[in-house]
């Protein structure tokens, strides 16, 4: 009997041991992956995506039901006209409901989610920590804010990316550059290179069927209504 407590002991305390080795690294990985959500921001222009989507979905129903109207040859000319003045009112609806979902939707939730179904099946707590740690340096929000002015300047004046670019560097000092070139050289580095396609796939496929399926819904929705609406003025 006190053998078989004895070894019902020793197993409870590798399971307690094999439990406590398992929950670290869980730790870790939610931490480094919280300090990334942080250093970049993430999730942050997700609501204003939301409302570019609900914005274009109710110009698509618009003017895709503006043409159908124009284009229907049964109809009357009061009867398109008629047509036409419910165009305007249920896109707006449909924007408006599309803005409603936005406002619910639990965003630190959903990023968190996201960096699950993402970076964190790709790389580990140390990688994820060494891509906040750089992306929250001094260095690399200057490169942004270096990397906006190229941008409106290439807008504005069409002159080459890399051209603007090379003149750009003038603006860095060679401490910042070496933490550039350091991180460029890195391990972790290269390996977002290798996987970042497949990253950003995961995120595509993630907020598609998170969020902007739902969009899609009520779109498709909106567009069943307004054309019953429209055979309805027939």
């Amino acid at each position: 009997m006190r053998k078989l407590v004895n070894l019902l002991v020793c197993v409870l305390a590798s399971l307690s041991c094999a439990v406590g080795q398992a929950q670290a690294p869980a730790a870790e990985l939610r931490q480094a992956s919280e300090n990334f959500v942080k250093a970049l921001d993430l999730g942050s222009d997700w609501p204003a995506m939301i409302e570019s989507a609900a914005a274009s979905g109710a110009e698509n129903v618009r003017t895709g039901a503006l043409e159908a109207i124009n284009d229907n040859q049964t109809m009357t000319a009061a009867q398109r006209e008629k047509a036409r003045q419910i165009v305007p009112q249920l896109a707006a609806e449909m924007a408006a409901e599309i803005t409603v979902f936005q406002k619910s939707i639990d965003l630190p939730r959903l990023v968190r989610e996201m960096m699950e179904a993402s970076y964190q099946k790709y790389y580990d707590a140390q990688e994820i920590q060494a891509m906040a740690d750089f992306y929250a340096s001094p260095a690399v929000r200057k490169n942004r804010a270096v990397e906006a002015e190229i941008a409106a300047e290439n807008q504005r004046t069409g002159e080459d990316a890399r051209a603007l670019r090379q003149r750009y560097e003038a603006k860095f000092t060679p401490q910042e550059k070496q933490v550039l070139a350091d991180y460029a050289a890195s391990p972790t580095a290269k390996k977002q290179r290798s996987v970042d396609a497949q990253v950003n796939a995961a995120i595509f496929t993630f907020l598609n069927e998170r969020v902007m399926s739902e969009v899609g819904k009520i779109t498709e929705r909106y567009a069943r209504i307004l054309a019953d609406r429209i055979k309805q003025e027939q």
